[in-house]
């Protein structure tokens, strides 16, 4: 069922989520995903979208990187005419990837961390900090 004003979800994308559930039911949790389910996801995103597969598929990775040189390798494949991604995370400088020339990214910190920092100095900025929180 759609909501009004969402576009149906397209086949191939609603195929992929059922082969990756189907994966998902019959292996241990964080099983590594077959290369040929990362393809599927990396070229239905070329097609239509890393924002529009990804809000639908969520994929995990991990490995010996951090999480700034893993967005740097997605971004990579990621077609020069969409628009910028926005990445949340927190401040951490090794969560910001370096970026190829012309590629940008709209960063949209957490605000959790920034709240814990307004809560730190709340004894010494009373009024400050209770217009912040």
């Amino acid at each position: 069922m759609n909501h009004k004003g969402t576009s149906p979800i397209p086949e191939p994308i609603v195929q992929l989520q059922r082969q990756l559930d189907q994966f998902r039911s019959t292996r241990p949790h964080r099983t590594r995903l077959p290369e040929a389910l990362w393809q599927a996801a990396v070229e239905l995103a070329r097609q239509h979208g890393v924002y529009s597969v990804g809000r639908r598929i969520a994929l995990f990775f991990t490995g010996r990187q951090h999480a700034g040189e893993n967005l740097a390798d997605v971004l990579k494949w990621r077609s020069a005419a969409q628009l910028s991604p926005v990445q949340m995370c927190d401040a951490l400088s090794r969560n910001t990837p370096k970026l190829a020339e012309g590629v940008e990214i709209l960063l949209a910190n957490c605000l959790a961390h920034g709240r814990r920092q307004f809560v730190e100095v709340a004894a010494n900025f009373p009024a400050e900090c209770r217009y912040v929180l």
